[in-house]
């Protein structure tokens, strides 16, 4: 069996700063043995200037804000509510926590381990942090029903995050009239798909310029920031498996890293040419390749959120995503500001995450 993560991801992570790796996150990184099987747990003593994969905060307000532009100016009342908000967060202390499996990208997805097991590092976790909420990201019902019943039983509490988009491959997906007309254009484009293991150091620093552009640039500079140092440690190690589009120069136009776990695909590292003119539809290149390298392996594709009315043409399914958080240790200060916090995102933020599909 192969390992996974590799000892050598685990130990390279841990020797260097993290901002060596992904330069907007500041976190302690750690590795716990869980069935056989090592996960990653970071933990924050308070930092708020950091990307809101070890940030609820930056989750919660920084990128809430920028969210917000969004949506119709009707509704923009609701941004007087983030400076309140944003007071009740650093008083709770909020961004002292411990997160178990997280990996530090958009979409953490979660190992064959069963939820019993995963529970009980969450105690120790509780145990060895008293001051720190305990919290595991990127939960939906789709993939991770038998945990979320367990965590529930386990007394965790529940936020929403967002909407995310599944699809599945088979006779129904190949069917979509834009699906179709995606996987043609990347038949007939000029740009030639070339596999990670291709990859120059040349092309790692132009496959951070790419997926800056997307990713930090076009949406938010809360997302994580990776290094072409930690893009091309993730192909070394076999961390993830990437794919570039690259043009008749030898330049690549558009790129992609894969992280797959327990029969699932997502796709955290997306980015191409923004300046290029959109009929060349590079993201429907890309997404393209996804569905079809996901549906050659027989893999589920959790495409993440954002472009929903794209996905949703292209037969994505929306499934809400969610934080489960452990609170019962701390003060009743604390607690009461999370059931303030968690009253807010259950009757404002979820109805708005379905109603405009964020």
């Amino acid at each position: 069996m192969v390992e996974f993560p590799s000892a050598e991801f685990r130990e390279q992570l841990r020797r260097e700063p993290m901002p060596r790796w992904v330069s907007n996150v500041r976190t302690d990184l750690d590795w716990v043995e869980v069935e056989g099987l090592r996960l990653p747990v970071t933990r924050n003593r308070g930092e708020l200037d950091s990307s809101y994969v070890v940030s609820p905060y930056a989750a919660l307000i920084l990128y809430s804000r920028q969210e917000m532009q969004k949506v119709p100016r009707a509704f923009h009342f609701l941004l007087g509510i983030l400076a309140p908000l944003s007071w009740m967060l650093k008083s709770m202390r909020l961004n002292e926590h411990v997160a178990l499996n997280n990996w530090m990208l958009s979409t953490n997805l979660y190992p064959r381990v069963s939820p019993t097991a995963l529970i009980a590092e969450a105690r120790r976790l509780r145990e060895q942090n008293p001051e720190s909420f305990v919290l595991l990201r990127s939960l939906n019902e789709r993939t991770n029903g038998d945990l979320i019943a367990a965590l529930r039983a386990e007394g965790f509490s529940f936020i929403p995050s967002r909407q995310v988009y599944f699809f599945e491959p088979g006779a129904e997906l190949s069917a979509r009239h834009n699906y179709r007309m995606d996987q043609k254009l990347l038949e007939k484009s000029p740009l030639r798909i070339v596999p990670g293991a291709d990859f120059t150091e040349r092309d790692f620093t132009r496959a951070r310029e790419l997926y800056d552009l997307l990713y930090l640039a076009k949406y938010s500079e809360y997302n994580p920031a990776f290094t072409a140092d930690y893009l091309k440690l993730c192909r070394d190690t076999g961390a993830m498996d990437f794919f570039g589009l690259r043009d008749e120069a030898g330049e690549l136009q558009g790129v992609l890293g894969f992280f797959i776990l327990n029969g699932i695909l997502t796709a955290p590292i997306v980015g191409y040419n923004t300046g290029r003119p959109a009929r060349e539809g590079l993201y429907r290149q890309l997404i393209a390749l996804t569905l079809r390298e996901a549906a050659r392996r027989g893999l589920v594709v959790n495409l993440s959120s954002g472009a929903s009315g794209f996905k949703r043409l292209r037969g994505g399914v929306p499934v809400t995503e969610w934080s489960a958080v452990d609170v019962r240790h701390l003060g009743w200060g604390r607690r009461l500001g999370f059931r303030v916090l968690q009253g807010l995102l259950y009757g404002i933020a979820l109805p708005l995450l379905k109603l405009f599909k964020l």
